[in-house]
């Protein structure tokens, strides 16, 4: 007979290796087409990646991850599963995306996590993988994915368990749940050094793909990685509905 401490950990492990794994290499391709200019597959791999962090968190937690109380699939919105995971941790999603202290130099569009997380919901929409709506990239969208990523993944695990089992705690200051130490330390994720993404990202990892991945990443890569802060490139760039240009736009202009 299985207990329940066991089946907790067997939910741990196929979620991790379905949901959370998964993502981490959707959020890795995302970094490297953005790196090469790829935009339209930045984005859907990013909703990619942000829709399985979601997803897991809410498995672990006891919620369904295809629909909500109503019976309404969530299907890909981020919208959606953002205010599904606010519902039990909305005190540990940050209200406002900050500027990374390496880049305050630089001009900076300021943008709250809700309102970053619809304009992504929009830019990688499923249709918009065939360019049906179009795109507007901004030079913050990478380093706004990296924090949004950071922020949910680390929601990815059963939010009321013991955060250290097994280990004595004879003062009895240590948090008691995984809920109060990511609440008491901001920059801690259950999920660190033995995941795919770490794996992927350490020195074994391939070496194109590492770069992709810790490239003007302020969140994930070592303090001493060099980013080549002096080739940065901002501005904005973006794409036409590829139907407005072929078939409404030649109308327009005869």
């Amino acid at each position: 007979m299985t207990s329940s401490s066991n089946l907790d950990v067997l939910k741990n492990n196929i979620v991790t290796e379905t949901f959370v794994d998964t993502a981490d290499q959707n959020y890795l391709i995302a970094r490297w087409a953005y790196h090469r200019g790829m935009f339209t597959d930045f984005f859907w791999n990013s909703v990619h990646s942000l829709e399985k962090y979601f997803k897991a968190s809410m498995l672990l937690n006891g919620r369904s991850g295809k629909s909500d109380g109503n019976g309404k699939p969530y299907g890909h919105d981020l919208v959606k599963l953002l205010d599904a995971v606010s519902s039990y941790a909305g005190d540990l999603i940050p209200d406002e995306l900050r500027q990374p202290d390496q880049l305050t130099d630089l001009s900076w569009r300021q943008e709250s996590f809700a309102g970053y997380i619809a304009r992504l919901n929009e830019l990688g929409d499923a249709n918009n993988r065939y360019n049906i709506y179009g795109y507007v990239q901004r030079w913050e969208d990478l380093s706004h994915l990296d924090q949004a990523v950071f922020a949910i993944r680390r929601l990815a695990f059963k939010l009321d368990a013991d955060p250290f089992i097994g280990r004595p705690d004879p003062q009895g200051s240590q948090p008691k749940t995984v809920r109060e130490m990511l609440i008491r330390f901001p920059d801690y994720s259950p999920r660190s050094n033995t995941s795919r993404l770490y794996k992927l990202l350490g020195a074994r990892g391939d070496d194109e793909l590492r770069d992709a991945g810790l490239r003007m990443n302020f969140v994930f890569a070592p303090d001493d990685y060099d980013h080549g802060l002096d080739r940065i490139k901002t501005g904005t760039s973006g794409s036409n509905p590829v139907l407005y240009r072929r078939i409404v736009a030649p109308v327009v202009h005869q």
